[in-house]
């Protein structure tokens, strides 16, 4: 039986790959403005402030009976500093450290949260040339041919930084991102039937789960939605429930329990994706849909190289979805002459296009991009568009394409 459909007449990988490595390298040359004055201004009152939140930290510390000057950016002698508390502590990452309540551990976030903001604006002007920061953006920069961006990473920019960049006087930025796009690569791939009648529907998916798997009263509404993400993400990204367990805070036992149930909710797809798992095991190797193969390594375990599978079926037939249209975008912009894409990321993009056809291009975008020839489904779309990238992503709203199942 196949396990995919037959690749589309008139697509090749190879040409693809051509395609894109073009785009990509004129893509680099570009580059993205800083507002470098605001940026150095913010730097010059963070530096400023640091000692104050150093002290705030070392004396919750001694407050809290901890008599002796600790790292903030040690782990191992803040992880001591919790035990000594009796604080029993998963991970030091911001969002835990809030949970706990304590003291020591609130000051402790905040120093971290402030000084990487700190640390990423100085990495940020001593990469910059001029008001330019430039990234070298590799084409098939992972094993599922995803674009990767290096030296600076502008696709890993954080949210902190976005308020910094701007468009060229006469242009806007506009940012776009494709919602649930390892899903609509996974119903096209499988058929499965309830997924596909999700995604027809324009239903936000991650919402869907939560109402069938998760107790509103026992969470809020955002925690629960971003449980069921992660959950469905699981499927996609061949997650084990250890995994799973650990990132949401849960029992081993009820996070199984919760991927066995999501299982039961999309059985074609779950069926189709098991396939894939053996047969990769059978043959030593997987393929995308446009036939990029990752093959097993020596040693792999039998049960990591099944969640690689599952996996490389989905990520790698997203990547070659995302670089088409990316292409097809590229081409569009540069024969109309109305705007540059700027940086790619995983499933979208940040694009400067000019100000005097911003109208046109928020209806030719959506057209392109929604539309792909890989895919019998429609494509759905967050397109938002400002003086500023966090602006734009801000701003977003979705765009969706409705498809008969």
């Amino acid at each position: 039986m196949t396990l995919w459909p037959s690749t589309p007449p008139g697509v090749s990988l190879a040409e693809l790959d051509d395609k894109c490595t073009a785009a990509c390298r004129a893509i680099a040359g570009r580059g993205v403005i800083i507002d470098r004055p605001a940026l150095k201004q913010l730097v010059s009152k963070e530096n400023r402030r640091r000692p104050q939140r150093l002290h705030r930290f070392q004396s919750a510390c001694r407050r809290a009976g901890i008599n002796q000057n600790i790292d903030p950016w040690s782990d191992v002698q803040c992880r001591c500093v919790f035990s000594d508390l009796g604080i029993n502590i998963p991970n030091l990452k911001n969002s835990t450290l809030a949970e706990t309540g304590h003291p020591v551990a609130l000051e402790l976030a905040a120093f971290r949260r402030e000084d990487r903001v700190l640390r990423e604006a100085q990495s940020i002007l001593r990469a910059m040339r001029g008001s330019t920061l430039y990234g070298h953006v590799d084409p098939c920069g992972t094993e599922t041919g995803r674009i990767n961006i290096t030296l600076y990473a502008l696709s890993n920019i954080s949210r902190d930084m976005r308020p910094f960049i701007i468009p060229l006087p006469g242009y806007i930025l506009l940012s776009f991102d494709f919602r649930t796009m390892e899903f609509v690569v996974l119903g096209d791939l499988s058929g499965d039937r309830k997924l596909r009648e999700i995604l027809a529907s324009g239903q936000d998916l991650y919402v869907w789960i939560k109402e069938q798997l998760l107790d509103d009263e026992a969470t809020t509404v955002v925690t629960a939605r971003k449980m069921a993400k992660v959950l469905a993400l699981s499927i996609t990204y061949g997650r084990s429930p250890w995994s799973i367990a650990q990132e949401l805070d849960l029992d081993f036992m009820d996070a199984s329990d919760l991927v066995a149930a999501l299982q039961i909710l999309f059985p074609e797809a779950e069926a189709f994706l098991a396939r894939v798992a053996e047969q990769a095991v059978i043959d030593g190797a997987v393929r995308s849909l446009l036939g990029r193969t990752r093959h097993r390594e020596p040693g792999c375990r039998k049960d990591r190289w099944r969640r690689k599978a599952r996996n490389h079926i989905i990520q790698g037939t997203a990547a070659e979805v995302f670089r088409e249209r990316l292409v097809a975008l590229e081409n569009h912009l540069s024969t109309t002459g109305d705007g540059q894409v700027l940086v790619p990321m995983h499933d979208g993009a940040l694009v400067q296009v000019r100000e005097d056809q911003l109208e046109q291009v928020l209806k030719d975008v959506p057209a392109i991009l929604s539309a792909s020839p890989l895919l019998s489904i429609p494509l759905d779309l967050k397109v938002g568009y400002s003086r500023t990238w966090a602006e734009a992503e801000r701003t977003a709203k979705i765009v969706t394409r409705k498809m008969e199942v």
